[in-house]
């Protein structure tokens, strides 16, 4: 959680012009550059907060989430103070700071809630035990127990509760991250020294390495074209529309989500285009066509010439069994949707396409470094193809 910078309180009358100016609210007040800040005092300190905005109805909306953040840290203190601080009440300031934050969309607060009741959940103690005895042994223990599917027992007790608290890596990560936070405000608050979950250690289950992509895992010109016949001759009710869309997960880069969301409005055949609206990332995209991709839109728009421009382009949002069932027919290896986004960016960089357009076509922000790393020996098979038919020599063969 971001932590906002103190400013300089206002000026003693008569000291040059008027920095700050007085709102409707008795805490809320504008500064002269525009942006508003939040004025409090507590322990008899004057605390100045920014609210990040020069909006009147922004910064009365985000007020309420300031004050409340320093009221409980001002109880995590008092704690503190009497000698005591428990993780509750560092996980109550926490929640405090995050629950109004307007800067938080909901889906995060969602992430953030969520790896809090995991954490609970898996260490039901927790929620009693003073910050100062949460130390690096307890949290390893903890990380322990998730990392392998361990049932959880209590201290003192004969047999573990029959229910096991293991748990996926992403949620390992997100609990832990939470617990992070939490006493991160301990620390800010005085109770702890430094933070014992953050010691710098990984988890002990490292990321693989990212793997070049085997160029034989995915199916050759003629095979794909057999495969995609295969799917629309099958002779299942939506055979054809499966086999459409494998062809625009082929022929766009397309994630599978991101094309079952594409609408007829999002594409111009006009200038061969098609704008993927919901993305990964959150940010649309717009795709130039290749010509069999054009061709093949423009085909389904003869085809479907009574559907709005509403309406959904592709008709179903997966087409994972058909795929199989064609891949044993073909004789060749299975392959996902995802195996699709491979072909395509494969199939850019030996035509000839460089990596960092390519990576953007897919809908990477890295620049391309992550498709250097899977793709970039495509490159130096095709830079090698190339150069073996360059000479300086005026000799004919």
């Amino acid at each position: 959680m971001k932590t906002d910078k103190q400013v300089t309180p206002a000026p003693a009358a008569g000291s040059g012009s008027k920095v700050w100016t007085k709102t409707r609210h008795r805490n809320l007040w504008r500064h002269k550059s525009g942006y508003y800040y939040i004025r409090v005092s507590i322990d008899g300190k004057q605390k100045w907060r920014a609210l990040g905005t020069d909006r009147a109805s922004v910064a009365e909306a985000r007020m309420g989430a300031k004050l409340s953040e320093l009221r409980e840290s001002r109880r995590a203190r008092a704690s503190v103070g009497r000698g005591v601080m428990t993780f509750a009440q560092a996980a109550a300031a926490w929640e405090a700071g995050i629950k109004d934050d307007q800067d938080l969309s909901q889906r995060t607060k969602e992430f953030y809630s969520y790896g809090l009741k995991k954490l609970r959940q898996s260490w039901p103690e927790l929620d009693d035990t003073a910050v100062e005895k949460i130390m690096q042994p307890q949290i390893e223990a903890w990380r322990q127990r998730m990392t392998k599917s361990q049932p959880y027992i209590p201290p003192g007790a004969k047999t573990a509760m029959s229910n096991s608290t293991g748990c996926s890596r992403t949620t390992l990560a997100r609990s832990l991250a939470v617990l992070r936070s939490i006493l991160d405000i301990a620390v800010d608050a005085g109770a702890l020294h430094m933070n014992p979950a953050r010691d710098g250690r990984r988890d002990k289950r490292r990321k693989k390495k990212t793997k070049q992509l085997d160029r034989k895992s995915l199916p050759s010109t003629e095979q794909f074209v057999q495969f995609v016949k295969e799917i629309e001759t099958a002779g299942a009710r939506q055979s054809k529309d499966c086999a459409d869309f494998v062809r625009f997960l082929a022929f766009t880069g397309a994630r599978r989500n991101e094309a079952a969301n594409v609408l007829w409005s999002d594409v111009d055949l006009k200038k061969n285009t098609v704008r993927l609206r919901v993305t990964k990332n959150g940010d649309p995209r717009t795709i130039p066509l290749i010509p069999e991709a054009a061709t093949m839109l423009a085909r389904m728009r003869v085809e479907r010439q009574e559907e709005p421009d509403n309406a959904p382009l592709l008709r179903v949002r997966e087409a994972q069994k058909a795929m199989n069932s064609a891949a044993i027919k073909v004789g060749m290896k299975r392959i996902t949707h995802h195996s699709l986004r491979h072909l395509f960016v494969t199939t850019l960089i030996e035509s000839g396409v460089d990596i960092p357009t390519a990576a953007r076509l897919a809908g990477h922000r890295d620049g391309g470094a992550l498709a250097m790393q899977v793709y970039g020996h495509l490159r130096d098979e095709h830079a090698k193809k190339v150069m073996a038919g360059i000479s300086f020599s005026t000799e004919e063969n």
